[in-house]
């Protein structure tokens, strides 16, 4: 029996032996380590460096052949690096967790290249939490080296084969681009985003639906890919880098995450969008009546230009006389949106608006 049907015998037992429950469970030997509840199971081959996650409740591996890449190119994971970890030894632990998401396990990876270090050890983590189909994968590096080092490019997921062995149909995706560009469904694979992707798809007659990107964000940017092929991934990059020093170890607050088992797409959006607001803290102020931007009807409305104080406080005065305030407030934005030599963003001085009739 080869490595690979050994790992699904093991998982298999191990799934049916295990009576449901919120609780994550943990399995780990020489060549496989497990993460598992409810929701989702998490393999990961020690041997190959490669890792798959299945939907418990269906049985169905998801994402299969997932690999980790440190430094690779800049296109990287929308082609397969070529980056290589050869003869580094991985290293792997089991450990309980308590976070703003609940108790759960997670399993650290340290990728060594022994026995002379010309390299940082690369950390990689995958956690799970109790009552989550969501899998948090975070990164770092370890350096033993007898100088500094700089993390500016890594991968915790790349390659990910989708559903192996069955033909996704009338897939389409849902780019999360965070503002970047303009989001929008589109048929087929072969899709990237700055931030994170959404893909739903038929397959065997059942809808099927993935949402991977970034999570919490402090210091790296995240892209995410879908390619030709559907193989996924994931990657933090940052153009200067975050430095340490010899003998240090470093794990950045930036983190991805990936759910296989959510199968209605809006749904699946909605728990991503609630873990990122628990990961990053944040705390909107939602807006619950109408805002009218001066920028905006001029700009996008072709409407007359009333970015400035003066005609905004008329509209503000429009709205009153008209009765609109009897039943909601009501907001107006200014905006010094303007990119020539007359843009007041950064002045700031009434000189230059003066001069320019802004504001």
């Amino acid at each position: 029996m080869n490595t690979r049907s050994r790992i699904l015998a093991g998982l298999l037992t191990f799934v049916c032996a295990a009576e449901v429950s919120a609780a994550v469970d943990s399995r780990q030997d020489k060549e496989t380590v497990i993460l598992s509840n409810e929701k989702v199971i998490v393999t990961i081959d020690l041997a190959n460096k490669f890792y798959s996650l299945t939907d418990a409740q269906t049985q169905e591996v998801m994402l299969d052949q997932a690999s980790m890449v440190a430094d690779g190119p800049p296109d990287f994971p929308t082609k397969r690096a070529p980056f290589k970890w050869g003869g580094w030894k991985v290293a792997a632990k089991v450990e309980d967790i308590t976070d703003a998401f609940g108790k759960g396990k997670k399993v650290v990876l340290s990728m060594r290249d022994n026995p002379n270090p010309v390299f940082p050890n690369y950390l990689f983590s995958y956690a799970l939490h109790e009552g989550s189909g969501a899998v948090i994968m975070g990164f770092g590096i370890e350096n033993p080296c007898d100088f500094d080092s700089r993390l500016m490019n890594i991968t915790p997921m790349a390659g990910a084969m989708l559903m192996p062995g069955k033909t996704p149909e009338r897939l389409v995706t849902l780019n999360g681009s965070a503002g970047s560009e303009k989001a929008s469904v589109k048929p087929g694979p072969n899709r990237d985003s700055a931030n994170s992707l959404m893909l739903t798809c038929i397959v065997e007659g059942k809808r099927r639906t993935v949402v991977w990107g970034g999570l919490e964000n402090k210091e790296f940017g995240k892209w995410v890919s879908l390619s030709a092929t559907n193989a996924l991934g994931f990657t933090a990059k940052d153009p200067v880098g975050r430095l340490v020093d010899k003998g240090q170890t470093y794990w950045a607050n930036d983190t991805f995450y990936v759910d296989v088992t959510t199968q209605d797409p809006f749904l699946a959006l909605e728990h991503y969008g609630r873990a990122m607001r628990v990961a990053n803290n944040a705390r909107p102020n939602v807006y619950d009546f109408p805002v009218l931007c001066g920028w905006g009807v001029g700009a996008l409305s072709k409407l007359p230009d009333v970015n400035n104080s003066v005609k905004l406080v008329g509209e503000l005065e429009a709205a009153r006389k008209a009765g609109l305030t009897q039943y909601t407030k009501v907001g107006i934005r200014l905006e010094p949106d303007k990119y020539h030599d007359d843009t007041e963003q950064g002045w700031w001085d009434d000189a230059h608006w003066a001069k320019f009739g802004h504001l």
